[in-house]
């Protein structure tokens, strides 16, 4: 789990495993995705996507996120909308991409 104060995405910089990985992203995030190991794989699922964009402040738009970020990872297939606006409100609350001002 992430120490108090200790922003997540530090944290995840700091992962050597995937054991690590499924630890360090709390359960207060994993289950607004799904439930148990599911939860927990969605969420890896949200990071891998997010990781060919670059670090804030870089933006892209909503089209690429639910085109790029919130699909099946097994199929590569866009989730429904509310899918897709779920993943982008855990997102935004685990600080894993901002809204642009």
């Amino acid at each position: 789990m992430t120490e108090q104060g200790e922003n997540l995405s530090d944290v995840l910089l700091k992962i050597s495993s995937f054991n690590e990985l499924k630890s360090a992203i709390p359960s207060s995030i994993t289950s607004k995705l799904a439930e148990g190991d599911a939860g927990v794989e969605k969420t890896i699922g949200l990071l891998i996507s997010l990781t060919p964009f670059a670090p804030a402040p870089a933006t892209f738009g909503r089209d690429a996120f639910d085109n790029i970020v919130a699909v099946d990872y097994k199929t590569g297939e866009p989730l429904p909308g509310e899918e897709q606006q779920r993943m982008l409100d855990v997102a935004l609350e685990a600080g894993f991409v901002q809204k642009a001002d």
